[in-house]
């Protein structure tokens, strides 16, 4: 597997929730008025492990990447855990990089008020079509 570019989103995010008991780690860029940027949030789910900021991440862009390519690019102790049956994601922001080991990632971006929930976090069933998934196939199924 190679590196496969994900999403990319401009605007702050941050850490908006992890959820232990279903091990989902939700970012959000709220609505911004002055830039015009829409609510946007970016789901994890089924994560083992994580390396964020738990400050603003500016400008996010998702990839996945492979464990052995992981560790060739930095060259580094397997740190790690075993990875069977998830992906590992970089998570960039200018010049940073946090990591997040999960099986799959969603995302949404709609025109959505600070205090209205997830559209990620709702039931499968509901506003299906405006969500994106990555891999695709693994989404469909969820």
């Amino acid at each position: 597997m190679a590196i496969t570019d994900i999403v990319r989103y401009a605007g702050n995010f941050q850490v908006w929730s992890y959820t232990s008991s279903h091990d989902c780690l939700l970012l959000r860029r709220n609505r911004d008025i002055n830039s015009g940027l829409i609510r946007a949030e970016i789901l994890f789910k089924d994560v083992s492990w994580i390396m964020l900021s738990t400050g603003l991440i500016d400008n996010v862009f998702i990839q996945a990447v492979s464990a052995d390519e992981f560790y060739s690019a930095h060259k580094c102790a397997k740190i790690l855990p075993d990875s069977a049956g998830r992906y590992i994601f970089l998570v960039n922001s200018g010049e940073h990089q946090g990591i997040v080991v999960a099986s799959l990632v969603g995302w949404h971006e709609a025109d959505l008020d600070y205090s209205q929930p997830s559209v990620l976090l709702e039931p499968n069933d509901r506003n299906r079509t405006e969500r994106e998934w990555w891999p695709t196939e693994v989404g469909k199924s969820r």
